[in-house]
Order: C-alpha cells, then sequence, then structure tokens
C-alpha cells in the first residue's frame, strides 16, 4: 500500500516540477509592434522666421520578433523627411526601411547585422532622452548617418566594459552603396562607477581623401538626474582636405516626480579656415543652440513638453532664430 502510495506521489510531482519548468520557460517566436509618432506646434518669435506650424515631423511603425533564445529580427519604417536639410525638404514625406535587421546575442557577445542603428548614435540619445523634441548632435548637423547598412559586433568581457566595432556602407539607411568604400568605426564603453559613463569612438572612410570622425562622451544616470557632454570632431568633412568640424554639446534633465521632468541642452558648432580661405568654410551654418522646457507624462506611451529653442548663428549679418514648441511623443 504504502510502495504504490510512494508512486502516485512522486508522479504527481514530477508532473507538477515538469509543468512549473514549462511554465518558466520563455515561449518562441514572440513578437512585439513598433509605434513612434513625432508632432509638434511651434510658432516663431523673430522676424527672421516669424512662421506659425502645426506639424507631425516623423512616424516609425514596424515590428520586433524574437525568433528563439539568441536570434531575433527587426523591420522600421521610417516616414519623415530625408535629412531634413532645409524648411523645403520638411514639406514633403517619404517612407523608407531605418531597420531591417537580424540580431544574435549570447552571453557576452552581440551580433547586428542588415540596416541598423550607429551604436555610438544609439548610446548617446539615451542620455539626451529627447529625440522627439530635437536631434542628437551628430544626427542633427551630420556628421554621419544615425543608421546605416552593415554590421556591429559588440564584446562586454566585464559589467564596466564594453567594445564595438562596425563596418557599414557609409552612406546612410536612406542610400545604396554607390563606391568601393566602407565606414569602418570602433568604441569603448567604461563604467568605472554605476551611474557614470566614459566613451571614446573613432570612425573613417577612405577615398580620395580620409574622412574621420572622433568623438569622446561622458554620460551620468543616477536617481532623478541624467546629463551627458560630448565633443566631436570631423576631419575633411564631405572628403574635402581640410575641411573640418568641432561640435560640443552637453544636456541634462532633472525627475521632478513621475510625470513631470526638467530639461535643458547647449550645442556649440563651428569649422576651421583652411589654408587660402579668410573665413570659415562652413561659416553660414556654425553657431550655438539652447533648448530648454519642462515635459509632462501623463501615461507611459505619451510625452508632452513645452519648450524653448534658440539658434544663435555665429555669422555677423544673419539673425537669431528663436521659437515656442509644445513637442508630443506617442510610442509603443
Amino acid at each position: 500500500m504504502y510502495k504504490y502510495l510512494i508512486i502516485i506521489t512522486l508522479y504527481i510531482n514530477s508532473n507538477l516540477l515538469f509543468a512549473q519548468e514549462e511554465a518558466d520557460m520563455p515561449v518562441f517566436p514572440k513578437g512585439e509592434p513598433i509605434i513612434r509618432i513625432f508632432a509638434n506646434v511651434h510658432s516663431g518669435l523673430t522676424e527672421t522666421d516669424p512662421s506659425k506650424a502645426f506639424e507631425v515631423r516623423r512616424a516609425y511603425l514596424g515590428f520586433k520578433y524574437k525568433l528563439n533564445q539568441y536570434y531575433s529580427t527587426e523591420l522600421k519604417v521610417d516616414i519623415g523627411s530625408p535629412e531634413e536639410i532645409s524648411e523645403y525638404a520638411r514639406l514633403r514625406r517619404y517612407a523608407y526601411f531605418k531597420t531591417a535587421a537580424l540580431y544574435w546575442e549570447k552571453q557576452k557577445w552581440t551580433l547586428k547585422g542588415g540596416i541598423i542603428d550607429t551604436e555610438h548614435y544609439r548610446r548617446q540619445e539615451k542620455y539626451w532622452k529627447h529625440r522627439y523634441i530635437y536631434r542628437s548632435m551628430q544626427d542633427e548637423h551630420r556628421f554621419g548617418p544615425k543608421a546605416d547598412l552593415g554590421a556591429t559586433v559588440i564584446y562586454v568581457p566585464w559589467k564596466a566594459l564594453a567594445f564595438d566595432a562596425s563596418m557599414m556602407n557609409g552612406e546612410g539607411y536612406q542610400n545604396l552603396q554607390r563606391d568601393n568604400a566602407f565606414k569602418a568605426s570602433m568604441g569603448i564603453s567604461y563604467f568605472p562607477i554605476t551611474p557614470l559613463q566614459l566613451r571614446v569612438y573613432y570612425d573613417f572612410i577612405n577615398q580620395d581623401v580620409l574622412q574621420s570622425t572622433l568623438s569622446t562622451f561622458i554620460g551620468y544616470r543616477h536617481r532623478k538626474i541624467t546629463a551627458g557632454a560630448e565633443y566631436n570632431r570631423k576631419r575633411n568633412r564631405d572628403f574635402r582636405q581640410d575641411h573640418n568640424q568641432t561640435g560640443l554639446s552637453a544636456y541634462v534633465s532633472y525627475d521632478i516626480n513621475d510625470r513631470f521632468e526638467l530639461f535643458g541642452r547647449y550645442d556649440w558648432l563651428t569649422s576651421n579656415t583652411p589654408p587660402a580661405y579668410t573665413q570659415p568654410w562652413n561659416l553660414m551654418e556654425d553657431g550655438s543652440a539652447i533648448i530648454a522646457g519642462i515635459q509632462f507624462h501623463p501615461i507611459e506611451q505619451v510625452k508632452l513638453a513645452l519648450n524653448y529653442q534658440d539658434w544663435v548663428p555665429f555669422a555677423a549679418n544673419m539673425g537669431n532664430m528663436s521659437y515656442i514648441y509644445l513637442n508630443l511623443e506617442i510610442s509603443l
């Protein structure tokens, strides 16, 4: 009698344990949608640009799919204005792939291939946190494409250190390869203490002239405060010898509570004076930017920000451009 009772008990327990293991194991494949919309209403405050408008600047639509324990894929379409170089370019809307990628992750290694985000931009935007209001320094001034076609490998030997290296098309995710030159890049991130990140990044692409970008970054994120500062130096811009650019950016945000946040940012962009020039080669685009405002987070998927934006050109014959913005982000 006891023998049968023991057998029945063991059988029931084994089934319960097996069922628990099944419940704890992840179920593959599984996915989630990507929806992200940037919109705003703004008013110019100066004679340089007194425009007033409602805008839907961008919409990202896509899907992430976890194939198994190691592999995942992502497809995302960007609906917006390519490059956004001028106000006239923003009047048109195009749809193009922003992400079409396959990812592999295992222990200390991550591999990414396809149309993927540039790792350096991705890390900096995490500290700026307000892409829907204003693009990051490198993105805004086109120091390089935010996303590109190629491959990235990331290696994290231990928690305080990470290495990444990429081989990319070099022309960005909006263009096909037009030459035989590829852009190589490498970055090192160091976390001396948990809230602090120090990073150095370098990329280069060689055609008739070697074009390169050096960037250093420091980021701090702890409790209510997030802050970042970056130095960017681009040599031989657009493969023109001795046409260099330097960009500085510093930003900070403070969480008042779960729903309200204060934020501010300062940018500084300048170009050199090449031999045989009498003034900086990019003087018409050189200047400084100031952004400051308050963000309201009514629900997890929605952000609203009332903010002031000011661009101060370094050219003496150009006036300031100042705006009041109310920005909106909807994301899933």
